[in-house]
């Protein structure tokens, strides 16, 4: 059990593993300071350290012998980038290498690519008990930033929630670019592109002073203040989700072993209306996400 005053680290949750209390099952939990980050043996616990621990998954490592690691480590029965919990039940960091609370960056590493499978070999620090420090050449195995966006994102509503981040590792983030994730960032850009050009032009473009008090009393073209708030939130929204999926295009490019392998919404339509994406000819699949950030679009950026 965690030492009694203890406070569990944020986004770790109570484990519904069934504990019992005898010193064989006592465990220790470990948190990772301020810019350090969790990893955690391949070999150990297996891939895809999302979700729940699964203590089964070492036995599908096709390497025995690998001295690979993976973001994020098991505390209390999920995996935390920001604690590990060592002890000698199943699912636990047992032995010393099996866990470690890495820098987040170094000034000594290289990206290897084969495949589209990813790996960071460099030298890290690495945070002792003690709190003092020691370097480590290490080879991680990195996760992947994606935006969840609701389906129905309402560009109309300044309240409406764009979803959260979540980091996975490289299949699941290739299953969620396909499953949704590229073609609803896809739509809400478009919807909101269009909503941002309509207004320019209507409202904005060749008017001298279509938004401040010096206004002329004749002007017919022109936004009231709670308009001008809207319209705020609506190209910070547009700047934001245009940044995501910048970072998404370039992702699933390093990601697919090949072209078809980055397509996604073979109709090329999502609701109801026809995504704005790039298309090879004579398809309707979307081949790559639009991101309006060319130089025809520096005016929305």
């Amino acid at each position: 059990a965690v030492a009694a005053g203890r406070r569990r680290p944020l986004g770790v949750r109570a484990s519904a593993w069934p504990r019992t209390e005898t010193a064989f099952t006592e465990s220790r939990l470990t948190t990772c300071k301020e810019g350090f980050r969790c990893v955690s043996r391949i070999r150990r616990f297996g891939t895809e350290h999302v979700g729940d621990v699964d203590p089964n998954k070492s036995r599908q490592v096709e390497d025995p012998t690998t001295e690979d690691y993976e973001w994020n480590c098991p505390a209390e029965g999920t995996w935390t980038e920001s604690a590990f919990e060592a002890g000698k039940d199943a699912g636990l960091c047992r032995e010393d290498e099996d866990c470690y609370c890495v820098s987040r960056g170094s000034a000594n590493f290289h990206s290897e690519l084969e495949n589209g499978r990813e790996k960071i070999v460099g030298t890290f620090d690495v945070q002792r008990p003690d709190g003092g420090l020691r370097e480590e050449n290490l080879t991680i195995v990195p996760h992947y930033m994606v935006r969840r966006m609701p389906e129905r994102f309402d560009i109309d509503n300044p309240h409406a929630s764009i979803g959260p981040m979540d980091s996975l590792p490289r299949d699941q983030w290739l299953e969620a670019y396909k499953d949704g994730s590229a073609a609803n960032i896809q739509s809400a850009l478009d919807r909101l592109h269009s909503w941002i050009e309509a207004s320019w032009k209507d409202k904005i473009e060749d008017q001298p002073t279509p938004c401040g008090p010096g206004r002329p009393e004749t002007a017919t073209n022109y936004m009231p203040p709670a308009e001008v708030a809207n319209a705020q939130t609506r190209i910070r929204r547009m700047q934001l989700l245009s940044k995501d999926c910048e970072m998404m295009r370039d992702t699933v490019a390093k990601l697919a072993p090949s072209l078809d392998e980055e397509v996604f919404q073979a109709d090329g339509m999502r609701l109801g209306k026809k995504l704005n994406c790039y298309k090879l000819k004579d398809s309707q699949a979307c081949q790559q996400l639009n991101c309006y950030r060319g130089w025809e679009d520096e005016n929305f950026q």
